[in-house]
């Protein structure tokens, strides 16, 4: 019997390792899958232009938001980020970015609002509406495939926000 029950361990511990789930093949949380929308800016002219702005290719990632095991599970989501942040000047501060979602399988749509720009490190805080967005944010969108677009966004004094970007950016998205 005590060779049979080693035969047996020893068994499973090959099995396991063939599967990969023993030891330090075990399997691991796997990044989830990015996705890039990329936006071209317009042409920046007049009081509200940045310097060296025009034609500005901005980045935003999208990707499964990370899942905690909970009962009850919390709602699929997306985070969106912008990389490679723009150096601060006074004119960015009427811009943001709009990311724009709608979920295939139900239906569901939404936006989120994202700073392109970093504030000002001067020890001041920036003035207006784009300085208190995030760089970074989560979208409950359900599962199912997700389909975004990005757009540069001015909303300058008391005007209505308008659309500046030339190309926007567009991904499609499957979030489990």
């Amino acid at each position: 019997m005590k060779g049979m029950a080693r035969s047996t361990v020893v068994l499973a511990v090959t099995v396991l390792t063939a599967l990969g789930l023993a030891g330090a093949n075990a399997p691991s949380a796997q990044a989830a899958p990015l996705a890039v929308l990329p936006v071209t800016g317009g042409l920046e002219h007049g009081g509200h232009g940045v310097p060296g702005g025009d034609f500005t290719r901005i980045t935003v990632t999208a990707q499964p938001a990370p899942r905690t095991l909970q009962y009850p599970p919390p709602p699929a989501a997306v985070t969106f980020r912008v990389v490679g942040l723009r150096k601060y000047d006074h004119q960015y501060l009427p811009r943001y970015l709009k990311v724009s979602w709608r979920n295939l399988a139900t239906g569901r749509t939404g936006a989120v609002r994202l700073r392109h720009w970093r504030l000002p490190g001067h020890g001041t805080t920036a003035p207006g509406f784009a300085a208190r967005l995030g760089t970074s944010t989560n979208a409950v969108t359900g599962r199912g495939t997700v389909v975004a677009t990005v757009e540069v966004i001015r909303q300058a004094d008391d005007d209505p926000p308008a659309v500046i970007s030339t190309i926007p950016g567009v991904i499609a998205l499957d979030v489990p």
